[in-house]
């Protein structure tokens, strides 16, 4: 195994074991299967990585999504027609965003609607 090899695994080996540190992803979310957050306000957030799949809870109303993983942070997109104008992540600091670009022009940033805290839950 050459040296850019070792040094990317052991980089790999770290963020990884940062994030679990964090309690932002699960040794499930890392490989396969489920896992879930619980926030306040009561929303609940589920994702499989291996379908790429998720579910937003606000409430008891339930929002199917595209589950991602970006960088360190996990993402929920959902929205009419596939154009992903709902965006929620959690940071690694167990801090969800919630950010609504329905209203928005492209190109424009935005700050979040709201933000919760969450835990992750298993």
């Amino acid at each position: 195994m050459n040296r850019n090899s070792q040094s990317l695994r052991s980089l790999s080996a770290i963020l990884m074991t940062l994030a679990l540190v964090a309690g932002c992803v699960s040794t499930e979310t890392a490989n396969v299967g489920e896992t879930h957050w619980h926030c306040e306000d009561n929303v609940k957030l589920t994702a499989n990585k291996a379908s790429r799949s998720g579910v937003v809870t606000f409430g008891g109303t339930k929002y199917d999504t595209i589950f991602v993983v970006r960088g360190l942070e996990n993402t929920w997109l959902w929205g009419p027609r596939n154009q992903y104008q709902i965006v929620m992540g959690v940071s690694e600091y167990g801090h969800v965003r919630y950010y609504d670009f329905s209203r928005s022009k492209p190109g424009e940033k935005i700050k979040p609607s709201s933000v919760f805290a969450c835990y992750w839950t298993g």
